[in-house]
């Protein structure tokens, strides 16, 4: 009976355990979240057109929050849980068809309504994603999780969009990598339109004009399949505010004409100028509607979005336009209508030591020798290959005042020996701090004065430097350091030595700190 007793509580201890087991596994430990990718929303589609949008699975660890891979031996099923037309219960069905991805490698899926929408006005589909575990037994019980696509349905979708001056003058915008943007700023090649410009085919440019500039677009819309006016064609269209107290950069009503299936308005103006200061829309969102019987109703039309740029003035002479340049020059500057409040912002952003690019890359921010092979000495270099030498910061900072017209220079400073009293001896290096010694020698491998990107000991033995210079004042870019107002007070904290050396080849180190003498001088340097 003793033994039977024992064998008992064994065998229902090993039941617990697989129990307990298989209770655990019922319990994930991920959760999902189902996200729009790209899609319509709030776009809008066509009439009686299926919609494509981009659906996908997050897998999301339930202590860590963070995004997980998604795990072996799945089964992702999709399905409509509801259709809703304006916030009401749809009167008619919709067809749903999920062309599913392999869901262990993206999970993702392509969610097409194959009959379209029957009539014009808001919809809604809530699409819902359910998980399985095809393991045998289950690894865990079905996850779910819901996401609502909404669907502006329309007659009539825009194309294309071109900006130019009314009042004022448009800039023209080069790419980094060279070459200009050209027209039109804005074109949906998609077929049928699908209201964005994220497709292959399709191209956004940016914009940009002199501040109090009145700018005035030529649009071109594209209608449904067998829609056609009933009245005169009429367009407008809503923007961002163009600066306190000046209201809103929309555009009033204007006659368009209908051909081909193509709405075309030309010269439409918008109804109120840029402010009389530097601007920096990213992006300039301007939503359109349409209507085809007179003015009688209005149809959302889909909106266009464009990063736009309102310089202080004409830029000056030898500056290129490039993307980047305009970009980080106008946000540091966003809201300055003086020279001197300009200069500051844009120093400020510099000294700041992570600039970047017109899409925010890199990371770390445009770097100072951080490959200390960097052959950069110009901007486009700098901005393309996110490092430069010094030559590229001063040049950089340079254009991006010279953007609005600002006469700042960028200037070489190279070693001088005159002022030491050493006859005979020519000045040929100096270096930047700090540097210590090791077994006798000057070694550079040691934290001072650290590059922009928040590189840690760039390059410090140089033939010459090249900084920034206006209204009389020194900034050194590469460094983040200045104003200055002259080269002894650049070299105080800069500088360690400058070498120099004899006809006979020998060695004469000359210090730069304290009380020294003035050892550098301006040279020329090229454009």
């Amino acid at each position: 009976m003793r033994m039977s007793r024992i064998v008992f509580a064994l065998v229902l201890g090993a039941m617990q355990l697989l129990l307990a087991s298989s209770s655990m596994a019922d319990e994930p430990s991920f959760e999902i979240d189902v996200k729009i990718e790209r899609g319509p929303a709030p776009n809008p589609t066509f009439i009686n057109t299926a919609v494509v949008t981009d659906l996908k699975v997050h897998f999301i660890d339930k202590q860590s929050r963070k995004e997980i891979k998604p795990p072996a031996n799945i089964k992702l099923t999709w399905s409509t849980d509801a259709v809703r037309k304006n916030n009401a219960a749809a009167t008619t069905t919709t067809a749903y068809n999920p062309a599913s991805e392999d869901p262990v490698v993206t999970g993702k899926t392509v969610m097409t309504v194959t009959n379209g929408f029957a009539s014009t006005g808001k919809w809604e589909i809530d699409v819902k994603a359910t998980v399985e575990s095809t393991a045998s037994p289950a690894a865990f019980s079905a996850l779910t999780d819901t996401v609502t696509v909404k669907v502006d349905v329309t007659d009539v979708v825009i194309t294309e969009l071109t900006f130019a001056a009314e009042a004022g003058t448009i800039v023209a915008i080069d790419k980094d990598a060279g070459g200009a943007y050209g027209t039109p700023h804005w074109q949906d090649n998609s077929n049928p339109p699908d209201s964005d410009v994220e497709d292959s085919g399709d191209k956004k440019a940016p914009v940009a004009f002199i501040r109090a500039s009145k700018m005035k677009v030529d649009t071109k819309f594209k209608l449904a399949p067998n829609v056609t006016p009933t009245g005169q064609v009429k367009v407008r269209g809503t923007g961002p505010s163009a600066g306190a107290g000046l209201g809103n950069l929309d555009f009033a009503s204007k006659d368009g004409n209908a051909a081909n299936g193509v709405i075309t308005v030309v010269n439409h103006v918008c109804s109120t100028a840029f402010q009389n200061k530097i601007s920096f829309f990213d992006p300039m969102v301007l939503s359109w509607e349409v209507s085809l019987d007179g003015g009688t109703t209005w149809q959302t039309a889909g909106s266009t979005s464009n990063q736009c740029y309102c310089t202080l003035a004409t830029a000056a002479g030898g500056v290129t336009t490039y993307h980047t340049v305009i970009h980080v020059s106008c946000k540091a500057a966003k809201d300055k209508d003086t020279v001197q409040d300009t200069v500051d912002a844009v120093w400020a952003h510099i000294k700041g030591m992570k600039v970047q690019n017109w899409e925010g890359k890199p990371g770390n921010g445009f770097g100072y020798y951080r490959n200390v092979n960097i052959g950069n000495g110009h901007v486009q270099g700098l901005i393309t290959d996110f490092d430069g030498k010094c030559g590229a910061w001063a040049r950089f900072m340079r254009d991006l005042l010279k953007i609005h017209g600002i006469a700042a220079s960028a200037d070489i400073i190279l070693p001088d020996l005159a002022n030491c009293g050493q006859a005979g001896v020519a000045a040929n290096d100096f270096l930047v701090n700090n540097w210590v010694v090791v077994n006798g020698n000057l070694s550079d491998q040691v934290d001072g004065i650290d590059g922009q990107g928040g590189v840690k000991r760039p390059a410090k033995r140089f033939t010459d430097h090249q900084v920034t210079t206006y209204a009389g004042k020194i900034y050194d870019p590469s460094y983040g350091t200045g104003p200055y107002n002259n080269l002894l007070d650049w070299q105080k904290p800069a500088l360690l030595l400058v070498i120099g050396t004899n006809a006979n080849g020998a060695l004469h180190l000359h210090q730069c700190g304290g009380g020294a003498p003035q050892v550098v001088k301006w040279g020329t340097l090229q454009p």
